[in-house]
């Protein structure tokens, strides 16, 4: 009798489903200021946890298939950017992301709740996948002001050029005429 309640405790052990270890991971996203237009006209470069890497086509893929053990793990990333793309400020700073998990049905994945962004990248955003796999790390640059050519032309009402000896000042965002 001994012997069979011990064969019974056993089997009900048997049938607990064990939690499968799960995968995930973080993709940095390089976007002008307007926080949704891609920069992929040159790469930039980031330091991850010391690491150097270079986006491509304005992405980086900085965790790909990371193992998840625990509800209790949390993985930190600190991002720093070592050269802005071409054209654009560097971001000033870092940011700090840990990463957080819970036990979804058999198998540990992000919890969204758990993803916590240290940031003083004014813009920077981070969203979790619908399935709870993926983070996606948004980070603009600001476009750096540029020196251009510019011809002007003082014209009348109707757009006849008046004056061809005009002398303009320009001053930021503001424009005088001199004559």
């Amino acid at each position: 009798m001994a012997l069979q309640k011990k064969l019974s405790s056993t089997s009900l052990l048997d049938t607990k489903e064990i939690p499968v270890i799960g995968n995930y991971s973080i993709e940095l996203v390089k976007v002008k200021k307007d926080g949704t237009t891609v920069i992929t006209t040159s790469e930039a470069e980031f330091s991850v946890n010391g690491t150097k890497y270079t986006t491509s086509k304005g992405k980086l893929s900085i965790a790909s298939g990371k193992e998840v053990k625990d509800a209790n793990q949390v993985d930190t990333y600190e991002i720093k950017e070592v050269k802005a793309p071409e054209g654009y400020n560097a971001i000033e700073g870092s940011l700090k992301i840990n990463v957080g998990f819970k036990l979804q049905g058999t198998k540990y994945v992000i919890d969204n709740d758990k993803v916590v962004i240290d940031s003083k990248v004014e813009g920077s955003k981070v969203e979790v996948s619908e399935d709870n796999s993926k983070i996606t790390v948004y980070i603009p640059n600001e476009e750096q002001p540029g020196k251009y050519n510019v011809e002007l032309y003082k014209v009348d009402e109707k757009g006849n050029v008046i004056n061809s000896s005009a002398k303009f000042n320009i001053n930021g965002s503001d424009a005088e005429t001199k004559n």
